[in-house]
């Protein structure tokens, strides 16, 4: 009876799995804010960089989720976002890049803003970081 209970004892038990690496996000994109120079400009931190991972929404991102829906709404296409809001009326440019992929295809993106809070608004707050 002993050796029977022994030889079934395997039986049923889990087994683990072999471990299934998750799939790389279907967008990375490097997303930058970088001050353009110029007399009494007060962008003093900038640069500033983040990595937006999305399709699943991630990275360094401070609003990953918002960031990616808001280019999914546009197919990742940067030119085509925009937002509502107020914005002081300051020259201090600001260019914003976004470099890497989105869906597969490459993206490469810039723009002059009149100052951060353009930025942020003029993109739906992809560039709110």
């Amino acid at each position: 009876m002993a050796v029977a209970a022994l030889a079934l004892g395997g039986i049923g038990a889990p087994t683990a799995a072999a471990a299934t690496p998750e799939p790389p996000p279907a967008s990375e994109l490097t997303l930058r804010l970088e001050a353009l120079s110029g007399p009494g400009f007060l962008n003093r931190d900038l640069p500033r960089e983040v990595v937006l991972e999305c399709e699943p929404a991630g990275g360094s991102h401070p609003a990953a989720q918002d960031a990616c829906r808001s280019l999914l709404r546009v197919g990742g296409q940067f030119e085509r976002l925009s937002g509502q809001g107020a914005c002081p009326d300051v020259w201090e440019p600001v260019l914003a890049t976004a470099e890497g992929t989105w869906q597969g295809r490459a993206v490469s993106y810039s723009e002059i803003f009149g100052n951060l809070c353009d930025a942020a608004v003029g993109t739906d707050h992809v560039f709110a970081f």
